[in-house]
């Protein structure tokens, strides 16, 4: 994060710990937050919660649709969609088959009166 915070925008991570003349902190941490989430894909914290890979920007992916469309084959360096969404999950799957049977058995409890 140190090294990230220096190369984009020229951040000394140890400010953190200094003040300034009125004894305000020279460096916050919502400060490093905001920083951090403004990251292009190639920093160091993208790339270590990406499989060590850089994280592909709208223009990568343009031109990887390019190249697809031309070749007619996918790029071969194309990230993988994820499988299963959280809305998708065993889990959640669970839940609403239970919850339609219940609204089944209320709406066939509810037709025989």
């Amino acid at each position: 994060m140190e090294a990230d915070l220096s190369r984009f925008h020229g951040i000394r991570y140890s400010d953190r710990w200094r003040f300034d003349e009125a004894g305000t902190r020279k460096l916050t941490l919502r400060e490093i937050w905001v920083r951090i989430q403004d990251l292009p894909g190639d920093s160091r914290i993208a790339k270590h919660f990406n499989n060590g890979k850089p994280r592909w920007d709208d223009e990568t992916y343009l031109l990887a649709d390019l190249a697809h469309i031309l070749s007619g084959k996918p790029h071969p360096a194309r990230p993988k969609p994820i499988k299963t969404s959280r809305l998708e999950s065993p889990r959640r799957q669970a839940i609403l088959r239970k919850y339609q049977a219940r609204k089944r058995a209320r709406n066939a409890g509810g037709e025989a009166h």
